[in-house]
């Protein structure tokens, strides 16, 4: 739990264990710790997934535009590729100040979905101290300022 946020903010480790299977080796078991970052957020997102936007996204975006941008923050939109449920809702909840806390975060490879009042962040990269530093700052952040 982080205890400096204004709303219930926490980490958490999640270990997965799986098998993977090999050509020439059979079934290897693998096992990958990540940190989550989870919040409860006072207003209503509807639900939103962010994340980077890759080439890939780029493209389909010309044929088939679904993804939510912002006219008054062109670099935001251009960064991060974000779908929701309901755009009124998205676009009312994801102002400046949650925009600006999603810009800073050091990381490439995370996501961030919110349901109605939860927010959850991570990537599915492998555990690092440095990495769950920066999603705890994340997440205190957006509890204090944006939520």
């Amino acid at each position: 739990m982080i205890k400096g946020a204004k709303t219930d903010c926490y980490i958490l480790f999640v270990e997965n264990n799986y098998f993977a299977g090999g050509s020439k080796t059979g079934n290897v078991y693998h096992k990958v710790q990540q940190a989550w970052a989870v919040a409860y957020v006072k207003q209503d997102f509807g639900r939103i997934l962010i994340r980077r936007e890759t080439l890939a996204d780029k493209i389909i975006e010309l044929l088939h535009p679904v993804e939510i941008d912002f006219a008054d923050d062109k670099p935001f939109s251009d960064t991060f590729y974000d779908l929701a449920n309901d755009v009124g809702k998205a676009t009312a909840a994801i102002n400046r100040n949650f925009r600006n806390a999603v810009m800073d975060i050091r990381a490439d490879n995370f996501v961030i979905e919110v349901i109605e009042h939860s927010l959850l962040i991570g990537n599915r990269e492998t555990l690092s101290p440095e990495k769950t530093v920066h999603l705890a700052e994340f997440i205190e952040r957006v509890a204090n300022q944006c939520c």
